[in-house]
């Protein structure tokens, strides 16, 4: 072997070297075969999620101990394959898509809402962005090429090394996710988390508000309105209890008008809402 053979030998050993030190070989997503898509392949479609997460991570201008990356790679990693930490509706093409998460502190401890978005099991593993925005609204329409997403509400804590799920609470809605905010409601300031969503199928905007009238670590009470063209349900304090009530309208409506007739109201025993008029007429939230 001549000198300039060594040299292009030793050239190659140290660059692979160089490379696998790098781990080069290792933050590279698994492949998939020709004719096959991630949603066929859970290991592939885990190993992108967490590959695009860790991407972000290297890239992120501040970050803190337990931020939305964080928690976004704790889904992938415990959750079933085909769970992900849900992304805000982006109204504007100038921002990065938000994740669906509420910080804050309470005696000392630090918490955290979160929306989870989980494929069906043993269904096909959805895409996160084919659920939210207005144009996911229609996602029932083609659930069978698109798969079947079940948005979960779920409170973390964080204690400055890991996640603890405390509770999750699933969302009757699939697809069309808009916003998620932290309130208060009525004259005993209860606190709640609102998710808004908007639905094609009843051209309204549904809001599932998730009461937490027994305390922060205890699963809340869910109550559902909404405002669109053809239905109306508000919230209201009705009987002057711990539990918000709401009112129904009856609403007439043609092409071109609609005109709100009456309303009735339901409020809450035991286990299900129950309307004041009619009490055989009972509504789960």
């Amino acid at each position: 072997m001549n000198i300039r053979q060594q040299i292009v030998l030793w050239t190659v050993f140290f660059t692979l070297i160089f490379l696998q030190g790098c781990d080069w070989f290792q933050d590279k997503p698994e492949k998939i075969s020709e004719g096959e898509t991630v949603a066929d392949n859970q290991s592939a479609d885990m190993s992108i999620q967490e590959f695009v997460i860790r991407e972000k991570m290297k890239n992120a201008p501040s970050r803190f101990a337990g931020d939305t990356l964080d928690l976004a790679l704790y889904v992938i990693k415990n959750y079933p394959p085909g769970s992900y930490l849900a992304d805000l509706d982006n109204i504007s093409t100038n921002f990065a898509k938000k994740g669906a998460v509420i910080y804050f502190t309470e005696k000392g401890k630090k918490y955290v809402f979160a929306l989870i978005v989980k494929s069906m099991e043993g269904g096909k593993l959805i895409e996160i962005d084919n659920f939210t925005g207005y144009n996911s609204s229609f996602v029932d329409y083609d659930s069978t090429n698109l798969g079947t997403a079940f948005f979960y509400l779920t409170l973390f804590s964080y204690d400055s090394s890991d996640f603890t799920m405390i509770w999750e609470e699933i969302i009757p809605q699939s697809g069309g996710l808009m916003n998620f905010t932290y309130s208060t409601w009525g004259p005993l300031k209860i606190p709640f988390v609102n998710v808004h969503f908007f639905s094609a199928p009843q051209l309204s905007n549904d809001e599932y508000k998730f009461f937490l009238v027994r305390g922060l670590e205890n699963k809340p009470h869910l109550l559902n309105v909404y405002e669109g063209h053809i239905r109306r349900r508000r919230v209201a304090d009705i009987n002057q209890d711990s539990i918000p009530d709401y009112y129904e309208w009856r609403v007439f409506y043609t092409d071109s008008s609609r005109t709100f007739l009456d309303s009735v109201g339901f409020i809450w025993k035991d286990t299900v809402y129950v309307n004041t008029r009619n009490p055989r007429m009972t509504r789960k939230y």
